[in-house]
Protein backbone atom coordinates (compact mmCIF):
# COMPACT_ATOMS: atom_id res chain seq x y z
CA UNK A 1 0.00 0.00 0.00
CA UNK A 2 2.72 2.43 0.97
CA UNK A 3 4.80 1.79 -2.14
CA UNK A 4 1.85 2.07 -4.53
CA UNK A 5 -0.38 4.71 -2.91
CA UNK A 6 1.89 6.41 -0.39
CA UNK A 7 -0.29 5.49 2.60
CA UNK A 8 0.79 3.33 5.52
CA UNK A 9 -1.62 0.41 6.15
CA UNK A 10 -2.81 1.90 9.45
CA UNK A 11 -3.94 5.04 7.57
CA UNK A 12 -6.37 2.98 5.48
CA UNK A 13 -7.42 -0.26 7.16
CA UNK A 14 -10.78 0.22 8.86
CA UNK A 15 -10.81 3.96 8.02
CA UNK A 16 -11.06 4.33 4.27
CA UNK A 17 -13.28 2.56 1.77
CA UNK A 18 -12.16 1.62 -1.72
CA UNK A 19 -14.37 4.32 -3.25
CA UNK A 20 -12.84 7.02 -1.01
CA UNK A 21 -9.62 6.72 -3.02
CA UNK A 22 -11.42 7.18 -6.35
CA UNK A 23 -10.92 10.58 -8.04
CA UNK A 24 -13.63 13.02 -6.99
CA UNK A 25 -15.05 13.17 -10.50
CA UNK A 26 -17.06 9.97 -10.86
CA UNK A 27 -16.63 8.97 -7.20
CA UNK A 28 -20.35 8.76 -6.44
CA UNK A 29 -21.06 6.55 -9.48
CA UNK A 30 -18.10 4.34 -8.52
CA UNK A 31 -19.35 4.17 -4.91
CA UNK A 32 -22.81 3.10 -6.11
CA UNK A 33 -21.33 0.40 -8.37
CA UNK A 34 -19.03 -0.78 -5.57
CA UNK A 35 -21.88 -1.00 -3.07
CA UNK A 36 -23.88 -3.07 -5.58
CA UNK A 37 -20.95 -5.50 -5.82
CA UNK A 38 -20.54 -5.58 -2.04
CA UNK A 39 -24.29 -6.20 -1.63
CA UNK A 40 -23.86 -9.48 -3.49
CA UNK A 41 -21.32 -10.67 -0.89
CA UNK A 42 -19.41 -12.34 -3.71
CA UNK A 43 -15.72 -12.30 -4.56
CA UNK A 44 -14.68 -10.10 -7.47
CA UNK A 45 -11.61 -9.99 -9.72
CA UNK A 46 -9.90 -7.50 -11.98
CA UNK A 47 -12.06 -4.49 -11.17
CA UNK A 48 -10.21 -1.70 -12.98
CA UNK A 49 -10.42 1.58 -11.15
CA UNK A 50 -8.44 4.80 -10.79
CA UNK A 51 -7.09 5.70 -7.35
CA UNK A 52 -5.67 8.94 -6.03
CA UNK A 53 -2.38 8.48 -4.22
CA UNK A 54 -1.45 10.35 -1.07
CA UNK A 55 0.59 12.76 -3.22
CA UNK A 56 -2.47 13.46 -5.42
CA UNK A 57 -1.39 11.47 -8.48
CA UNK A 58 -4.01 9.28 -10.14
CA UNK A 59 -2.99 5.71 -10.91
CA UNK A 60 -4.97 2.81 -12.36
CA UNK A 61 -5.37 -0.36 -10.31
CA UNK A 62 -6.89 -3.77 -10.72
CA UNK A 63 -8.71 -4.77 -7.54
CA UNK A 64 -9.56 -8.28 -6.35
CA UNK A 65 -11.67 -8.81 -3.24
CA UNK A 66 -13.19 -11.53 -1.14
CA UNK A 67 -16.00 -10.93 1.36
CA UNK A 68 -15.48 -11.29 5.09
CA UNK A 69 -18.72 -12.65 6.54
CA UNK A 70 -19.84 -12.85 10.15
CA UNK A 71 -21.25 -15.98 11.77
CA UNK A 72 -24.77 -15.06 10.60
CA UNK A 73 -23.67 -14.39 7.03
CA UNK A 74 -23.64 -10.62 7.47
CA UNK A 75 -20.99 -8.74 5.50
CA UNK A 76 -18.28 -7.38 7.75
CA UNK A 77 -16.09 -6.11 4.95
CA UNK A 78 -13.85 -7.16 2.11
CA UNK A 79 -10.25 -8.19 2.06
CA UNK A 80 -8.51 -7.52 -1.18
CA UNK A 81 -5.50 -6.62 -3.20
CA UNK A 82 -4.78 -3.86 -5.65
CA UNK A 83 -2.26 -4.10 -8.47
CA UNK A 84 -0.95 -1.00 -10.21
CA UNK A 85 -1.89 -1.42 -13.86
CA UNK A 86 -1.19 2.18 -14.92
CA UNK A 87 1.39 1.17 -17.53
CA UNK A 88 -0.95 -1.44 -19.01
CA UNK A 89 -3.83 1.07 -19.03
CA UNK A 90 -1.66 3.63 -20.85
CA UNK A 91 -0.77 1.05 -23.52
CA UNK A 92 -4.44 0.02 -23.87
CA UNK A 93 -5.48 3.67 -24.21
CA UNK A 94 -2.79 4.28 -26.84
CA UNK A 95 -3.86 1.20 -28.80
CA UNK A 96 -7.51 2.28 -28.59
CA UNK A 97 -6.59 5.76 -29.86
CA UNK A 98 -4.55 4.27 -32.72
CA UNK A 99 -7.44 2.04 -33.68
CA UNK A 100 -9.92 4.92 -33.56
CA UNK A 101 -7.54 7.06 -35.64
CA UNK A 102 -7.16 4.36 -38.29
CA UNK A 103 -10.94 3.91 -38.46
CA UNK A 104 -11.47 7.67 -38.71
CA UNK A 105 -8.83 8.09 -41.43
CA UNK A 106 -10.50 5.37 -43.49
CA UNK A 107 -13.88 7.09 -43.05
CA UNK A 108 -12.42 10.48 -43.97
CA UNK A 109 -10.63 9.05 -47.01
CA UNK A 110 -13.83 7.37 -48.16
CA UNK A 111 -15.70 10.67 -47.83
CA UNK A 112 -13.49 12.31 -50.47
CA UNK A 113 -13.96 9.59 -53.10
CA UNK A 114 -16.26 10.95 -55.82
CA UNK A 115 -17.00 14.07 -53.74
CA UNK A 116 -18.04 17.02 -55.91
CA UNK A 117 -15.42 19.80 -55.92
CA UNK A 118 -18.03 22.22 -54.56
CA UNK A 119 -18.23 20.16 -51.34
CA UNK A 120 -14.50 19.63 -50.71
CA UNK A 121 -13.96 22.70 -48.50
CA UNK A 122 -16.83 21.77 -46.19
CA UNK A 123 -15.65 18.13 -46.05
CA UNK A 124 -12.15 19.29 -45.08
CA UNK A 125 -13.55 21.39 -42.23
CA UNK A 126 -15.70 18.49 -41.00
CA UNK A 127 -12.66 16.20 -41.18
CA UNK A 128 -10.59 18.66 -39.15
CA UNK A 129 -13.35 18.76 -36.54
CA UNK A 130 -13.51 14.98 -36.29
CA UNK A 131 -9.72 14.72 -35.93
CA UNK A 132 -9.61 17.58 -33.43
CA UNK A 133 -12.29 16.02 -31.26
CA UNK A 134 -10.58 12.61 -31.37
CA UNK A 135 -7.41 14.13 -29.95
CA UNK A 136 -9.19 16.45 -27.51
CA UNK A 137 -7.87 19.54 -29.33
CA UNK A 138 -9.53 22.93 -29.24
CA UNK A 139 -8.60 23.67 -32.86
CA UNK A 140 -7.24 22.00 -35.99
CA UNK A 141 -5.61 23.61 -39.02
CA UNK A 142 -4.73 22.75 -42.59
CA UNK A 143 -1.87 24.71 -44.13
CA UNK A 144 -0.85 24.99 -47.76
CA UNK A 145 2.92 25.23 -48.24
CA UNK A 146 4.50 27.25 -51.05
CA UNK A 147 8.14 26.16 -51.05
CA UNK A 148 8.96 28.43 -54.00
CA UNK A 149 7.91 31.48 -51.97
CA UNK A 150 9.06 29.90 -48.69
CA UNK A 151 5.69 30.53 -47.04
CA UNK A 152 2.58 28.76 -45.79
CA UNK A 153 -1.07 29.76 -45.53
CA UNK A 154 -3.83 28.44 -43.31
CA UNK A 155 -6.54 27.33 -45.74
CA UNK A 156 -8.95 25.55 -43.39
CA UNK A 157 -9.58 25.72 -39.64
CA UNK A 158 -11.89 24.11 -37.13
CA UNK A 159 -12.32 25.63 -33.66
CA UNK A 160 -14.16 24.21 -30.68
CA UNK A 161 -16.92 26.28 -29.15
CA UNK A 162 -15.54 29.40 -27.47
CA UNK A 163 -12.20 29.30 -29.33
CA UNK A 164 -11.29 32.35 -31.43
CA UNK A 165 -10.46 31.49 -35.07
CA UNK A 166 -6.96 32.43 -36.26
CA UNK A 167 -7.29 31.62 -39.97
CA UNK A 168 -7.35 35.29 -41.05
CA UNK A 169 -4.02 36.02 -39.38
CA UNK A 170 -2.24 32.89 -40.61
CA UNK A 171 -1.65 33.87 -44.22
CA UNK A 172 1.66 33.77 -46.13
CA UNK A 173 3.71 33.00 -43.05
CA UNK A 174 7.46 32.72 -43.71
CA UNK A 175 8.88 29.20 -43.37
CA UNK A 176 12.14 30.52 -41.92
Amino acid sequence: VEEMLGYRPQELVGRVHLYDLHPEEGREAFRTATMRIFGGKEPFRDMANPMVTKSGETIWTSTDGIPILGPGGELRGYQGTDTDVSARKAVEDELRLQSELQRLLVEISTTFINLPVSEVDQAITVSLERLGRLFGADRAYLFEYDFGRQSCTNTHEWCAEGIEPQIASLKELPLK
